[in-house]
């Protein structure tokens, strides 16, 4: 009997440390969470752009974002389409702008750096693979981060297209 008490509290404890690190340090979790995200998938297919995509699990992981209204998203590797090419957006930092599309997703905007990230030469109807950062909104959603990260905190995304990574 003490001995199953013994692991009910163990277990509660862990629970509530792991709650209270998660508040009080976010950052922290999301940082580990996002390590865990980047780890290589031993069974790894590919695209018809020859791009592989871990299994599609970028997908995966931005269409439950997408349906939880859920932001602040890593998602790895998926391939888009894309489907407008939209002006520059010059406040602030200077962002490249189009629209993706993909089956089972709605239209995204993908809001890429050019600050931090050479333009992307991609074309309408061009297929794109992104690793980013997901925000959702009342539209369908946000991709941004796709580039390096310049303090060094996280992975960073990126834009591949032609055979070229923009990161």
């Amino acid at each position: 009997m003490q001995n199953k008490f013994k692991k009910s509290l163990s277990g509660l404890l862990v629970v509530a440390v792991i709650a209270l690190g998660n508040h009080f340090f976010p950052e922290l979790f999301r940082q580990l969470e996002q390590s865990q995200q980047n780890k290589p998938s031993s069974s790894s297919s590919s695209t018809s752009s020859g791009y592989s995509n871990n299994g599609d699990s970028g997908f995966t992981t931005l269409s439950k974002a997408v349906s939880a209204q859920r932001s602040e998203v890593w998602f790895d590797e998926t391939e888009f389409e894309v489907v407008k090419i939209l002006s520059d957006d010059l406040e602030g930092s200077r962002h490249q702008r189009f629209l993706v599309a993909r089956n089972g997703l709605p239209t995204l905007l993908v809001a890429h750096n050019i600050d931090l990230a050479p333009r992307a030469a991609i074309k309408e109807r061009q297929s794109v693979v992104i690793r980013g950062r997901y925000e959702w909104n009342e539209k369908g959603g946000v991709i941004h981060w796709t580039h390096h990260d310049p303090k060094g905190y996280v992975d960073g995304g990126w834009i591949k297209v032609g055979g070229r990574t923009y990161e």
